[in-house]
């Protein structure tokens, strides 16, 4: 059965852009961290934003155009290509109530801590131990 709307419905309401900044403001976005991890020796990155799609779409985007700023991991995307790789988050932050204003601190601890436990500093891993902790806003 196909049912119809009745005929003089008035059309849905469309939000004001004041209404739709509004709610792109108040909406909680994932937050955590996320590996980038080479499948066939398993060297890892691992990395923490405060928008956790944004960041693996960042760092998707810069290996694909061949400007990623860590040059060991753009070295094994070139060779091995982008089928070698596998994108992950693996922690996130729950946002509390009333909302914290800043979180880097938590998520830099957080990587951190992710980052010994993969290992991925020196030359098991990507992190060379540079300071990131810009990225994370």
């Amino acid at each position: 059965m196909n049912q119809s709307p009745p005929p003089n419905r008035p059309p849905d309401p469309v939000p004001d852009k004041r209404t739709l900044r509004k709610q792109y403001k108040e909406a909680k976005l994932p937050m955590g961290v996320f590996i980038i991890q080479n499948k066939r020796d398993l060297r890892t990155y691992v990395g923490a934003s405060s928008n956790l799609e944004a960041a693996m779409n960042r760092n998707r985007f810069e290996l694909t155009l061949k400007v990623h700023r860590n040059k060991k991991l753009l070295r094994d995307w070139i060779a091995l290509g982008p089928e070698s790789f596998h994108f992950a988050v693996i922690d996130t932050i729950a946002q509390r109530e009333p909302p914290v204003v800043d979180y880097k601190d938590e998520l830099i601890a957080l990587r951190d801590m992710w980052r010994d436990e993969y290992r991925s500093r020196g030359e098991l891993g990507y992190d060379e131990g540079e300071s990131i902790d810009s990225q994370i806003k």
